[in-house]
């Protein structure tokens, strides 16, 4: 069954993008801000930066292989997941009503495997001012991310406290 086309109500949405900052802007333009320098973060799959309101722009290339991975034709899958962006240059996730990602359950991700690269992205390579206040990832020095044989979106060890057993 498809779905009714979203109202837009100018009116309401002004200065959402103050409150609310894009994913990735409309511009395209991508920001990183808060990092340590020498440092990357690893993933802990919190689910936090799926909570967070925006776009999630889809290439061509990840249409095709999210539907795939869903077993849904390509068609389909546009149809029902999602929307036009707000700049009228392709595709994004629709969000739930609560602005969450469409496919985060709890705290895991249905399309883990195949998940868009702005989703693969964050931290490193795209945030928001203010989002160490609401990930968990583990900052580690930049070598060992790359040498550690794990994917950003494997979960590493907290790092131990004095006083914790090991």
């Amino acid at each position: 069954m498809p779905r009714e086309a979203p109202s837009f109500h100018p009116e309401k949405s002004e200065g959402l993008e103050d409150a609310f900052p894009p994913k990735i802007g409309h511009s395209g333009q991508v920001s990183v801000y808060d990092m340590e320098e020498g440092m990357r973060y690893v993933c802990q799959r919190c689910g936090n930066c799926c909570r967070w309101p925006g776009e999630v722009p889809l290439s061509d290339a990840e249409l095709d292989r999210i539907a795939d991975f869903l077993g849904m034709s390509l068609h389909d899958f546009i149809a029902e997941y999602t929307d036009l962006r707000l700049n009228r240059n392709g595709l994004t996730l629709i969000e739930k009503p609560n602005h969450e990602c469409i496919f985060l359950d709890g705290i895991d991700c249905r399309i883990q495997a195949v998940k868009p690269d702005q989703c693969a992205g964050f931290p490193n390579q795209w945030n928001f001012p203010g989002w160490r206040k609401s990930c968990e990832a583990v900052p580690v020095p930049d070598d060992t991310v790359s040498g550690a044989g794990r994917s950003s979106g494997d979960p590493v060890p907290s790092p131990t406290r004095p006083g914790d057993s090991a």
